[in-house]
């Protein structure tokens, strides 16, 4: 996550983590960038991990008087308990928060728009997501199954709601190309986050392999 005045936050992954538990709680780093994010500005974010070292390779931003890219390459990649699925996938976020602790006077709209995501592995690179909001208009909540939920129970490559207090629409009023955009507003009452699963059955192992996005 990256704040609004320039804190990068990496959630890390521990030894217990790395040996296949499930984290409760992630253990956080954080990185001043020294910049502050404007409003009314798109910024290009970029993060990089490698799934067969399993650790985060690299994070880069760019907008108005920044291009930066920050090394991650001593934090390993956290496994946070999510829901867990049947089968292999993918699954892409974009949100915003507002921690309580940290609120300041402001607007809590962050847009998104035009995101990619794309697997590396022997063979080269390979886009696998790439979405600009203009197929779907509304965003429902996820199809949950305890305590295993069906990967054919989720539609590929289609937004979904992280719970039901999620925050979240499709919008025409601020966009970075084409006519929608994503819409998360960070109130206290409610994240704004939402995801997009992409199966990976297709893929003989994603340990492996570098993900983009």
């Amino acid at each position: 996550g990256l704040t609004r005045t320039g804190m990068l936050n990496i959630p890390v992954g521990t030894d217990e983590s790395l040996n296949g538990t499930p984290s409760d709680a992630s253990v956080w780093e954080i990185i001043d960038l020294d910049i502050d994010l404007q409003p009314n500005t798109w910024y290009f974010m970029k993060e990089t991990a490698d799934f067969q070292s399993r650790r985060f390779e690299s994070f880069t931003l760019i907008g108005p008087n920044v291009n930066i890219t920050i090394d991650l390459r001593d934090y390993y990649v956290d496994y946070p308990n999510y829901i867990p699925i049947d089968d292999r996938s993918l699954t892409y976020y974009v949100y915003a928060i507002r921690m309580s602790p940290y609120v300041q006077p402001g607007s809590t709209r962050i847009y998104f728009d035009d995101v990619t995501a794309g697997i590396e592995n022997g063979d080269g690179y390979e886009i696998i997501l790439t979405e600009g909001f203009e197929l779907q208009s509304e965003i429902p909540d996820l199809p949950i199954t305890l305590p295993v939920t069906p990967l054919d129970d989720i539609q590929e490559y289609y937004w979904y709601k992280e719970n039901e207090d999620a925050k979240v629409q499709i919008v025409k009023d601020s966009v970075h190309s084409g006519e929608f955009a994503c819409l998360c507003n960070a109130t206290l009452d409610g994240l704004g986050r939402m995801k997009m699963l992409k199966y990976l059955v297709n893929y003989s192992s994603l340990q492996c392999n570098r993900l983009h996005s």
